[in-house]
């Protein structure tokens, strides 16, 4: 029996539209600075990341449906960058929206968040559990000693089950669509010769409402906010609340180009992808500069 075990958190069919006319593509790491030449069916992957952990059934019954879907998705993906226009359908949206949900929950930026606040409630709860420990005789079985000493080592990390992650991935990205099909959406093509690149976290949430000065978390209902997901190296998705954009915009000015690299390595987990073997994106001074130029490269 063939068992899925290598599990893609970006779709292979998604990332063959970053290698251009090529075999491979370019991954460029972010933590080393580091560039190397690879295949799309060998990068945003995870050994057993959907497996569920069942005592009966199938434990891969996720990544199969999944699998499915991307069928779905990869040929409404094709359609949209060939005729450069969203499909108005209800079926079709649904698919491309659908897409768009899933790659922001299926992520494991979006697991790291996940994990990041259990570990800071449970943390809190503890503690909040151990200034009471002398009045409370529901705690008089606990080795306060050894809790104590977790809390205090680091190298500790409370987490999610896998399966907790797995199901907050079908409830998420289903509540999600509906939000998403709220917004209008535009396209944006790259007439220029320089791509738009994509990474292991590619959909992209931006802007959001200040009040009294600060600036909030945005939120998807925010109408100040925007998403953005890169579909091909010329073509970008592009969701809001506005009467006032086109349906497809062009650019052909390369900082604006590398604006929109720079929003979409924003979220980056670790890697980005490219068909070329540099890329542009702006500086904290809105200057264009090319992936070389990066501070993180300077160690090679």
């Amino acid at each position: 029996m063939n068992v899925p075990r290598k599990h893609h958190y970006c779709p292979e069919f998604y990332l063959n539209f970053f290698k251009g006319d090529n075999e491979n593509f370019f991954t460029f790491d972010l933590r080393n600075g580091h560039v190397r030449s690879s295949r799309p069916r060998n990068e945003a992957c995870q050994r057993d990341f959907y497996r569920v952990d069942i005592d009966e059934g199938d434990q891969f019954i996720i990544e199969k449906e999944l699998s499915k879907l991307e069928q779905e998705f990869a040929r409404v993906l094709k359609e949209v960058n060939e005729k450069l226009k969203i499909p108005t359908e209800a079926s079709e949206l649904g698919y491309l929206l659908s897409f768009v949900a899933l790659m922001f929950e299926r992520v494991p930026t979006r697991r790291n968040i996940t994990n990041d606040f259990i570990d800071r409630l449970t943390r809190l709860s503890l503690r909040t559990a151990m200034s009471h420990k002398d009045t409370s005789q529901s705690f008089s079985d606990i080795d306060w000693e050894l809790v104590e000493k977790s809390l205090d080592d680091d190298g500790i990390s409370i987490v999610a089950s896998r399966n907790t992650h797995v199901k907050n991935l079908i409830s998420n990205s289903s509540f999600l669509v509906d939000l998403l099909a709220q917004r209008n959406w535009s396209l944006i093509k790259n007439e220029t010769k320089k791509a738009f690149i994509c990474s292991d976290n590619p959909a992209n949430l931006s802007g959001g409402i200040k009040y009294n000065g600060s600036i909030y978390s945005p939120g998807f209902l925010d109408e100040a906010t925007e998403v953005t997901i890169p579909i091909s190296e010329t073509l970008m998705l592009f969701g809001h609340y506005s009467d006032d954009f086109p349906d497809l915009m062009t650019l052909s000015r390369e900082c604006d180009v590398a604006s929109m690299n720079s929003k979409s390595a924003n979220g980056t987990y670790r890697y980005i992808y490219s068909g070329q073997d540099d890329f542009i994106w702006l500086n904290r001074d809105n200057e264009v500069r090319l992936w070389r130029d990066h501070p993180l490269t300077s160690s090679d």
